[in-house]
């Protein structure tokens, strides 16, 4: 989904590695933006938020300035209305949200989220989930995701979508499923397990370490080979990372000597590469070797650099407009 802002190009590379690696699964697109603003969509379901169900819209949040990013923070809370109200219009089936960064890798095991009857989604940290994958078996668990949504920002409007999540899950302990993200001293997570290896969902921190962060949250450099956020619960420079066409994305816990296999890599940097179908084998690669030869890089984008100045305009232009 996307609302609020013109379509990044990520969101593009995504669709397009979806549709060429897991041709069997039935995509949507929904946007408050008309569909000629996707015509990489012409192949996809389209739903216009602007003619169905308006729930998002009831989700008022502005934990940060609407000025960031063109309001960046209001339309991420906002998204997780749009669930419901593109449920609401395909009763019939489960629905996955994938946010467009989130790269799922050639295996990643689609079929197993059947086996699950509760809303489930990822934790990244101690105090906040991402919302990078949300899974919603039914459309009476979106309403119910949209009702604590809406009751939760109400209460700490100062909350983003990720702070908003863990207090649903804190206060529905019952309601809701942890998947797997990579860290092996939770107890508490969805494990699914193939040839003898556990999955890793990554919430984040693995598509941090290998392809580094969002480069416009530092002036344009993006670092790889550092655990990030700080915060997170998976640690992935405690694992050692392998990787062919064949086998996949495999990680072995250092101290455990415990393997998993990664499902897919959240792409924090946005990098492109990583979503070509042409490009992402050798890249993919390339970014292990790098990790296995240990040593941190710092990679330079201009979009970044362009990106994290149009912030700082934006900041300073709102500041004056309150003289």
């Amino acid at each position: 989904m996307h609302i609020g802002t013109p379509p990044p190009k990520i969101l593009e590379s995504n669709f397009k590695w979806i549709k060429s690696k897991h041709p069997g699964i039935r995509l949507l697109l929904a946007s408050d933006q008309p569909k000629e603003r996707f015509p990489y969509a012409t192949e996809l379901e389209f739903v216009n938020l602007n003619s169905v169900g308006q729930s998002w819209k009831s989700i008022d949040s502005t934990p940060h300035s609407l000025n960031f990013r063109g309001g960046y923070w209001l339309h991420t809370a906002r998204r997780l209305g749009v669930i419901a109200d593109v449920h609401n219009e395909f009763p019939q089936f489960s629905l996955l949200h994938i946010e467009n960064d989130m790269l799922l890798l050639d295996d990643f095991p689609f079929v197993n989220f059947s086996s699950l009857k509760k809303i489930a989604w990822l934790r990244c940290c101690k105090e906040s989930d991402m919302p990078g994958l949300i899974y919603s078996p039914n459309k009476e668990t979106s309403k119910w995701l949209l009702r604590n949504t809406v009751a939760s920002f109400r209460e700490h409007p100062q909350f983003t979508d990720m702070v908003v999540l863990r207090d649903i899950a804190i206060r529905n302990p019952l309601d809701v499923d942890y998947l797997f993200g990579g860290s092996p001293s939770s107890s508490d997570e969805i494990t699914w397990t193939d040839d003898d290896l556990t999955w890793i969902l990554d919430p984040l921190p693995f598509g941090a370490y290998l392809a580094g962060s969002d480069p416009r949250n530092d002036w344009g450099f993006s670092r790889r080979l550092r655990d990030y956020p700080p915060s997170a619960l998976g640690r992935p420079s405690e694992f050692r990372f392998t990787y062919s066409p064949d086998r996949g994305l495999l990680a072995e816990h250092l101290q455990l000597g415990k393997k998993y296999r990664i499902a897919n890599l959240h792409v924090h940097s946005k990098d492109l590469k990583l979503f070509d179908v042409d490009a992402h084998e050798n890249y993919l690669g390339r970014l292990v070797r790098f990790t296995q030869m240990g040593f941190p890089s710092i990679v330079f984008y201009f979009a970044g650099w362009f990106g994290a100045l149009t912030q700082l305009i934006e900041a300073v232009r709102a500041k004056l407009l309150r003289f």
